[in-house]
């Protein structure tokens, strides 16, 4: 039996979040206390594989710093992330989940859609 390695395992969950939920893509993220690495992606929206970007840039810098959930239904209306960023990489709306590990926040799952009110 084959072993799968964390990176197959983090890529397999993407894949699945954008196919359950019908979203242009997906990602999960490492946080640092200045940066963002993205271990996994998917799809539309998403940052290439590997890359990092300083934590106010994630969409997932709200719940980074809150260990809450974010939604975001439209980015052109939303004062909490860079809008410019998302249009750019052709976000409308996001959902953001922090992922936890030694009693601390550890990174975020980010799930993107196309159009404003992708999720709702």
């Amino acid at each position: 039996m084959r072993q799968l390695k964390l990176t197959d395992v983090l890529t397999l969950i993407v894949h699945e979040l954008v196919e359950m939920c019908d979203a242009a893509g997906a990602a999960i993220c490492i946080s640092s206390a200045q940066e963002v690495s993205y271990r996994a992606v998917v799809g539309i929206g998403a940052p290439p594989l590997s890359s990092s970007i300083p934590c106010e840039k994630a969409c997932g810098f709200p719940c980074l710093r809150t260990g809450r959930v974010f939604r975001c239904p439209d980015v052109n209306s939303e004062l909490l992330i860079d809008a410019q960023e998302c249009t750019r990489r052709a976000i409308g709306s996001f959902i953001a989940a922090p992922v936890f590990a030694d009693e601390g926040i550890a990174g975020a799952v980010e799930l993107y859609f196309s159009e404003p009110r992708g999720f709702i």
